[in-house]
């Protein structure tokens, strides 16, 4: 329940209501998606991409202070992979 209200108040908002700086966070991770774990077919899925880009991208919006950086995909990966 608590993603689905994430997902309607961050990622499901129209890019013209987004921030230029929520937009440039989203095309970073748009960016770094496809380069996750690219040896493993899993990550190539595009359905586990746009789950990837999802959860990237509100897990930026909710911790405002450290954002999006290179390297949080990896640190989600392993959870992806089991789960």
């Amino acid at each position: 329940k608590a993603y689905r209200e994430l997902l309607r108040t961050h990622y499901e908002v129209s890019n013209s209501r987004k921030s230029e700086e929520e937009l440039a966070i989203l095309r970073q991770i748009a960016i770094d998606a496809p380069r996750t774990e690219p040896s493993v077919k899993l990550f190539s899925k595009s359905a586990l991409q746009r789950s990837l880009i999802r959860i990237l991208y509100i897990r930026a919006c909710t911790h405002p202070s450290s954002g999006y950086v290179q390297g949080l995909n990896d640190v989600l990966t392993p959870f992806l992979h089991v789960f």
